[in-house]
């Protein structure tokens, strides 16, 4: 707004007049200050100040056209007006026409080319417009014009981020913050910068100090709690939650508030109060008849968690799914398309966020090299980005790979109108992409596995597939909401880890060489309340034995699981021990140098007990009625080896502790594991299998 006075004509009060309209415009008064201004043009048309002036009030009203038509005047009198062009700008960009914005800026800059704020805007809209490389070219010549330009900084931060320049971006927004400590766009921004990047404790100050300086704001409170619920402060994000539904009582907040879940329960007890909760939460949503245009990007949501609680979970993961297709409808959409197949071949999808590296990429990526392409087209779908070695032969050896976006609407298109005859997805819960995704009919047979082995709930889901010795004899069936197909043998065709170590490993990798290195590599939301004793017992029967625990994921959790060990058994105080995080490969070595790896009973190892096993370490392993938590078992079941299967809580300790304790049983043991190991590794058994079950299935539905 110009506040610079036109010359007033002779004997008049044309600059108290321009005054008084200006303060009307600066106190919000538009209809006041839009009136001033023209009262004012009607006596004299060549105040282009005037001009400027009323075309902002004009546009701060929303009356966009007529501030258009006031601001093309002032600059056909007067073309080098800048300021008559800065207002332009900001007319048309409001009105979408983003090219004429522009160019009304970059004619202003040719004129006064120092123009800080200009430069900034100028980076908005070619961001908008997608020339990346020229925002930030704006934007940098911005914060260098003015390096107390927050809003420059700000944009630049959020460029930065886009681009993947995780510290770029955060020292943009730092400089924001320091500018103006109490940005909330800014906290926000950085904190969820931090939370993406693990730094929980960092990211919980910025959000804390967001709400501190605003709090009403609904947005703050929501960041927040997702950073309490990920360290594992269920109740803290909860009521942080609730605060945020005040201020936006939508939909995805609400399901996300009724169905949380702790990832490191205090008891037993607490897991059945989840549970409950649970239950009742998604009843409770599903009575309110909340409605979700597209769940995935308002929700974002699993229940990763229920899978860890060692129960039947058929009933809770139905009503989960029926409570986003009643507020979802389209989720469930039939979007099957009449593709012609000219060879004949079936044609068979894999769908994952995962093919990557990640334990789902490494476990199926010989899989899918496996199936036969006589009788089998393969089209992997990678849901988001994946850019490394193991996504690379992956995608190598497929006959077409399809990336997929993080849109759910994009994504269920692009997987439809590849016309496959039969979906495999490899890990749904583990991602809400395609959890949601799946919950469509793509293909006439779609089948759900292992890699994340839970039932999904999702009635577009045909198949779980599963394996004999996996999956109990009989009764299974109960746990699955799908038709449960067992094959002889696990899907799985897995190379053997080339990876090898020596003795001086141990203690390199933290190990105490002189004692008893009970190893538990897992997860720790793995580890369920109800066997902490069992890790207490060992360390008793075995006064020289440690405990080796793999830190969490998130610092917090390792206080939490720790106390819960030790407030039951405070006589093992300081004898559990967190290892840090290491490669692939010492990772192998750490499992290969322990004198005994402990299986999480309720859900067992996969891709860690098939590492130990490579390796001839004995893994000791307590199964379970459920698929999760027999993995382990069932790699036993195909080698033939029994000694380290446990019928019970007190035959696990009995066996860890003979293995712990008795040097020449536990090389009669891996002696043993040695010989039969190979019976699980780059083996295509399964993968015959599962190609005559596709064969099967495909022919049941087409009669």
């Amino acid at each position: 707004m110009s506040t610079e006075q036109p010359t007033p004509g002779p004997g008049s009060t044309v600059a108290e007049r321009f005054k008084e309209a200006v303060a009307h415009h600066r106190a919000g008064d538009l209809a006041a200050a839009v009136a001033g201004y023209r009262a004012l043009l009607a006596e004299n048309p060549q105040f282009t100040e005037v001009y400027c002036n009323l075309g902002d009030a004009l546009r701060a009203a929303g009356r966009l056209d007529e501030a258009a038509a006031v601001l093309e005047e002032a600059l056909q009198q007067q073309p080098a007006l800048v300021q008559g062009l800065l207002n332009l700008a900001g007319v048309r960009r409001q009105q979408g026409r983003l090219e004429e914005a522009a160019s009304c800026l970059e004619a202003a800059l040719r004129r006064k080319p120092y123009l800080a704020e200009a430069h900034c805007n100028l980076g908005i809209i070619r961001d908008a417009l997608g020339d990346e490389a020229a925002a930030r070219r704006s934007f940098e010549t911005a914060v260098d014009l003015n390096p107390y330009l927050a809003e420059a900084h700000f944009n630049l931060g959020n460029h930065f981020r886009r681009s993947g320049l995780t510290h770029e971006a955060e020292t943009s927004y730092r400089r924001v913050i320091e500018l103006r400590p109490e940005s909330v766009a800014a906290l926000n921004n950085l904190g969820t910068l931090l939370r993406e990047t693990g730094r929980l404790r960092e990211a919980e100050a910025c959000f804390a100090s967001a709400v501190q300086a605003a709090p009403d704001s609904a947005e703050s409170h929501y960041n927040l709690g997702l950073v309490l619920e990920a360290e594992g402060r269920t109740d803290d994000a909860a009521g942080a939650f609730d605060t945020a539904f005040v201020g936006r009582p939508q939909a995805g907040l609400r399901i996300k508030r009724a169905t949380l879940l702790p990832p490191i329960p205090e008891s037993e007890t607490a897991i059945v109060a989840a549970r409950a909760r649970f239950a009742d939460g998604i009843a409770a949503v599903r009575r309110e008849g909340w409605k979700l245009a597209d769940p995935l990007k308002e929700c974002d949501w699993t229940n990763f968690y229920l899978a860890y609680h060692g129960e039947n979970d058929r009933a809770l993961q139905q009503a989960a799914s029926a409570m986003f297709s009643e507020a979802c409808p389209a989720l469930v959409q039939d979007l099957r398309r009449t593709v012609p197949n000219p060879d004949g071949r079936l044609r068979l999808g894999f769908v994952s966020t995962y093919f990557k590296d990640h334990t789902i990429g490494d476990l199926f990526r010989g899989t899918i090299a496996a199936v036969d392409r006589e009788r089998f087209t393969v089209t992997v779908f990678q849901v988001g980005e994946a850019d490394d070695a193991v996504n690379a032969a992956i995608r190598d050896s497929a006959d077409r790979y399809i990336p997929l976006p993080r849109d759910l609407s994009a994504a269920r298109s692009a997987i439809a109108e590849a016309g496959m005859d039969a979906l495999l997805f490899t890990d749904i819960g583990m991602d809400p992409a395609t959890y949601f995704i799946a919950h469509a009919r793509m293909a006439p047979v779609q089948i759900a596995t292992w890699g994340h082995p839970f039932t999904t709930g999702v009635a577009n889901v045909d198949y779980f597939l599963s394996a004999r010795d996996f999956d109990p004899d009989s009764g299974a069936e109960a746990a699955y909401s799908e038709r449960l197909a067992k094959l002889d043998d696990l899907l799985l065709c897995h190379a053997r880890p080339a990876v090898t170590w020596r003795a001086a490993d141990r203690e390199r990798l933290g190990l105490d060489p002189d004692r008893t290195a009970y190893v538990s590599a897992q997860s720790l939301f793995k580890y369920h309340p109800a066997y902490d004793a069992i890790y207490a017992d060992i360390l008793r029967r075995d006064p020289e034995g440690v405990l080796y625990l793999l830190s969490g994921h998130r610092e917090h959790w390792n206080r939490l699981l720790l106390s819960r060990m030790e407030r039951t058994a405070p006589d093992i105080e300081g004898r559990i021990r967190f290892l840090p995080h290491v490669d692939r490969e010492d990772f192998v070595r750490l499992l290969g140098v322990a004198d005994v790896v402990l299986d999480t009973p309720v859900f067992s190892g996969g891709k860690t007990s098939l590492e130990c096993l490579s390796t001839g370490t004995p893994v000791v392993t307590l199964p379970s009625p459920y698929l999760r938590g027999r993995l382990t078992y069932g790699f036993y079941r195909r080698m033939g080896v029994a000694d380290c299967i446990a019928e019970d809580a007190a035959a696990y300790v009995e066996i860890a502790v003979g293995l712990g304790t008795d040097r020449d049983r536990r090389l009669a043991v891996s002696e043993r594991i040695a010989a039969t190991k190979g019976v699980l590794f780059d083996q295509t058994r399964s993968v015959r299998q599962f190609e005559a079950f596709l064969v099967r299935a495909a022919s049941e539905v087409s009669g």
